[in-house]
């Protein structure tokens, strides 16, 4: 079986290393990785899980507080940020004023096109933006399984979930900058303000996607609850194998849209799935004094898949069909309501969406190795999540909405001659897979020979995802206590 079990390990990280996902840029999110920690609820409890008594149930319960940050800000800032710059500058000139989405050279995004001024003051106003996004969340893990033997030999029960307190920032500042007398650069990207000085550039307050500059925005909740009926068919001096069937139901936190970079809690979808685990005893030594040291390899393989389900999303922004740099905050105006007050286009864009993300997968191999009451443990996790497009519930009408250009006066309502563009093209959601390694370890105790085995201990965790990937990295720290009955 041993060898079985190397030929698992192989084949799995042989498929891992050629997945791979693409860059993502110029996005108003940024995908996190849940907090249900499988690979570390694991640790120290699967020795737990071994201790058999005839006076106990056979239930084994484990709850695991957790701390986790994201590393890697200035490479979390290019997902947020343009051309892959997590530091870029918003500018633009007399000649480039009205000659386009594109920005004047030196420049990534054309100021133009956030600022509406019609007396060409917009020329002289500019700054450089940083942005350095920072996650932390707090919270615990709870597993709990039961064995069923007596109902059926094998059998066993599992439950898991997570309580997490989450916490964002875009971490925007700003460089060298002239605002505009009318609305400065930071009331524009917080929302706090619109431009009312003058009815003739008239635009409303940025209401969805806003960036809380470097501030905290904080949400908490409930991890999608997951449920595994699962059979170990195998048990034997050489280790065992189990199968599992999962399912797991929506309960976190649903997207308001309100800032960029929202936290939330959970995945928001319905999800079946099946388990496989095996366990290898490689090795083992027993000293006269009755203490025993072994040390075996453990392996778990998740399939998921997550149903499709409505949810609130702001969208890229694409002109003629093709990504634009902060093309969800140019400000567009409704040409068929004419319009007397132009708005960031997340202002329009934010809306309900069909969102299916698919196919997921989850890798853990582990290492443990026991002395007496002593668990040492340290793995490696691979996690994969296929890349989806969300579609658009409500039709979108493609001549009705256009982008203002920079010296239109809104007074009578946006007129096709105070348009730039039509979106016609408009819409780009495509959310990119994920594929990230994790190393995990962790030491702790199993009191084996107490009439209800305590177990306790603590561990710590680290992201790597490829220097190509933009996805939030995370290192976390963790403890873990638990009794089995």
């Amino acid at each position: 079986m041993n060898r079985t079990i190397s030929r698992l390990l192989a084949a799995a990280l042989v498929v891992s290393s050629s997945l791979g996902a693409a860059t993502e840029t110029n996005s108003p999110w940024l995908r996190l990785r849940d907090y249900r920690n499988r690979a570390e609820m694991a640790t120290i409890f699967h020795r737990a899980v071994g201790v058999k008594n005839d006076d106990m149930a056979g239930g084994n319960i484990s709850i695991m507080p957790f701390y986790r940050q994201t590393y890697h800000q200035d490479k979390l800032g290019k997902g947020l940020g343009v051309n892959n710059l997590s530091t870029f500058k918003i500018d633009n000139t007399a000649a480039a004023s009205t000659t386009g989405v594109a920005a004047p050279a030196g420049s990534y995004v054309n100021s133009a096109y956030l600022i509406h001024d019609i007396n060409s003051a917009i020329n002289t106003i500019f700054t450089t933006v940083t942005l350095k996004p920072k996650h932390y969340a707090f919270g615990a893990n709870l597993n709990f399984c039961m064995n069923l033997d007596n109902l059926f030999e094998g059998l066993y029960f599992e439950f898991n979930t997570a309580i997490a307190k989450a916490y964002n920032k875009v971490g925007l500042t700003f460089g060298a900058t002239t605002d505009y007398a009318n609305l400065s650069w930071s009331d524009f990207f917080s929302g706090a303000a619109g431009q009312t000085a003058s009815a003739t550039e008239a635009t409303a307050a940025l209401t969805k996607a806003k960036y809380n500059l470097d501030s905290y925005v904080d949400k908490g909740g409930v991890e999608d609850p997951e449920l595994l009926i699962g059979y170990t068919f195998v048990d034997n001096d050489s280790g065992k194998v189990s199968v599992a069937i999962a399912a797991s139901a929506p309960t976190g936190t649903d997207p308001t849209c309100e800032y960029t970079f929202e936290p939330l809690v959970g995945g928001r979808h319905f999800k079946l799935g099946l388990g496989l685990k095996a366990c290898a005893n490689l090795w083992e030594s027993e000293k006269e004094d009755g203490n025993k040291q072994t040390l075996k390899a453990l392996f778990d393989l998740n399939y998921r898949y997550a149903f499709k389900r409505d949810m609130l999303m702001t969208p890229r922004l694409k002109v003629n069909g093709a990504a634009t740099n902060y093309g969800h905050l140019m400000l567009i105006g409704d040409v068929a309501a004419a319009t007397t007050e132009l708005a960031p286009a997340a202002n329009y864009l934010t809306a309900i969406h069909e969102v299916k993300p698919g196919n997921m997968f989850e890798g853990v191999t582990m290492l443990s190795y026991c002395n007496g009451n002593l668990v040492c443990d340290l793995g490696a996790e691979f996690e994969f999540a296929e890349s989806h497009t969300p579609t658009r519930k409500a039709a979108w009408n493609a001549t009705q909405y256009g982008v203002a250009d920079s010296d239109a006066d809104v007074t009578s309502g946006l007129l096709a001659a105070d348009q730039d563009y039509i979106l016609s093209s408009w819409l780009d959601t495509k959310i990119e897979s994920l594929c990230i390694f994790k190393l995990f370890g962790a030491v702790g105790v199993v009191m084996t020979d107490w009439d209800y085995p305590v177990h306790a201990g603590i561990g710590a965790d680290v992201d790597i995802a490829s220097k190509q990937q933009i996805t939030p990295e995370n290192w976390k720290i963790f403890g873990k206590v638990g009794v089995s009955f």
